[in-house]
């Protein structure tokens, strides 16, 4: 055995046959990394269920409730159906609406923090608890008056989703509430 020589003429030498190997087993773990990237891209992506389509599907309607009411958007009425351009939903949707315009003519600020907590889907509806957190300014020298509560929205099952029903304690029109 010679130690290690930095000198080339102990060094050892590389015959054809190992060069060859070696030239295998590279080419072999080149086809394999390609096959495993492969099958790796070869799968679909996984769908979401038909359950956690509805269930995104109320999340967005309640987001685009909320942020049209915070900004009291009067589309907030076409939007729940309560415009007169279609029959009114719930019972006393008129007052529903009074109440709900009370809030923008009345408040200067409203700032919203809805989450759901369930979503249950039935054959014809879907019932959706949640939860709100609120705040109501009058002006910018007043306190704003906060709020929170449990109800349950009531939506259609049929698209578009439609807001139907609110039992609870109502988000939208909370000034008739403390009258």
């Amino acid at each position: 055995m010679i130690p290690f020589s930095p000198n080339p003429v102990h060094s050892s030498k590389v015959t054809p046959l190992s060069s060859s190997l070696s030239y295998f087993i590279k080419k072999q773990l080149l086809l394999f990394f390609l096959l495993l990237i492969a099958a790796g891209c070869a799968t679909s992506p996984k769908q979401p269920s038909p359950t956690a389509v509805e269930a995104n599907k109320i999340k967005h309607e309640l987001d685009t409730l909320t942020q049209l009411y915070e900004k009291k958007d009067t589309r907030f009425f076409s939007h729940m159906h309560l415009a007169g351009v279609a029959p009114p939903l719930f019972k006393g949707s008129a007052l529903f609406k009074e109440s709900i315009q009370h809030d923008f003519d009345t408040f200067s600020e409203i700032k919203m923090n809805i989450k759901i907590t369930q979503i249950e889907i039935k054959q014809d509806a879907i019932s959706t608890g949640i939860y709100w957190e609120g705040a109501w300014k009058m002006n910018n020298d007043a306190p704003p008056l906060k709020q929170s509560g449990n109800a349950l929205f009531i939506f259609s099952r049929e698209p578009p989703s439609v807001l139907m029903e609110i039992r609870g304690e109502s988000p939208f029109g909370v000034f008739q509430k403390n009258k």
